[in-house]
């Protein structure tokens, strides 16, 4: 519902995809339910940020060593594991935000009020499998990539043998980056609502590969038209926080950047 016009097949009411009815009520569904949005996205969040206040309060020489550049060789093996933590928790966080606002989203398309502690409830008990299906996607990502890798160094190595000239790996090397970016992107939009699929629909953590796959096929150029718009629109505001921060303006950069940040995490 609400992603397209809709079309009457078999005097049924059908809704028709495209990239502007999609980014309409989905912008439309964030700004009637903001403050619910919002909510969801601090309440879940609640346990990454307190790791990263006690990481600044209590390592602030790590810290310093960190935003210098000097990367974490340069800090103690316990903020290693301190930042590793707080990795793990974020990533959960930022899925179980996904599976709670994915099921804000279906209530709201199907004309029900936004529970915010029923959305948290679902975003949870979704976790699970959500975890289990990011560790197959991590999986399959880096057997394409290895897998590139190997055609790659295999190409390399027949044109050594053949006496090529360096400038011929250059370009083959370019080539198969661009050949490896263009499959991730083309997997990436084939398996764009495989959150989706396990938050509605129950999907296991592997059947809601496929069932993305079936669900995407046929509008995958629109997808990959709105993942394009979304990213613009992202860079637009970062431009902007870094212009306020650039003016003297901090506490406005920070306040924006946080909305900013929780208003494309609901999008």
């Amino acid at each position: 519902r609400g992603a397209g016009t809709v079309e009457e097949n078999d005097g049924a009411a059908v809704a028709r995809f495209s990239v502007g009815g999609v980014v309409n009520t989905s912008v439309a569904i964030v700004l009637r339910n903001v403050w619910r949005l919002l909510a969801i996205s601090f309440l879940i969040s609640i346990p990454a940020i307190v790791l990263t206040v006690l990481f600044i309060l209590n390592r602030p020489a790590d810290l310093a060593a960190l935003q210098s550049g000097r990367g974490p060789v340069a800090v103690s093996a316990a903020t290693k594991l301190m930042l590793a933590g707080l990795f793990i928790v974020s990533f959960l966080s930022y899925f179980a935000i996904q599976a709670a606002v994915n099921h804000a989203a279906f209530q709201n398309l199907r004309g029900e009020h936004i529970s915010i502690r029923a959305c948290i409830a679902r975003g949870l008990s979704a976790m699970p499998r959500l975890v289990v299906a990011c560790i197959v996607l991590f999986v399959l990502m880096m057997a394409v990539g290895l897998a590139v890798s190997m055609a790659m160094v295999a190409a390399l190595a027949g044109l050594s043998v053949g006496g090529a000239s360096p400038g011929g790996s250059v370009a083959l090397g370019l080539l198969a980056g661009l050949a490896f970016s263009a499959l991730l992107l083309f997997l990436f939009v084939i398996w764009w609502v495989f959150v989706p699929a396990i938050v509605a629909e129950n999907a296991g953590p592997v059947a809601c590969f496929g069932r993305s796959r079936r669900l995407t096929k046929g509008h995958r150029w629109g997808i990959l038209g709105i993942l394009v718009l979304v990213f613009l629109a992202n860079v637009v505001a970062c431009l902007v926080v870094q212009l306020l921060a650039k003016i003297g303006a901090p506490a406005a950069a920070t306040c924006v950047n946080v909305v900013v940040s929780l208003f494309f995490a609901a999008l």
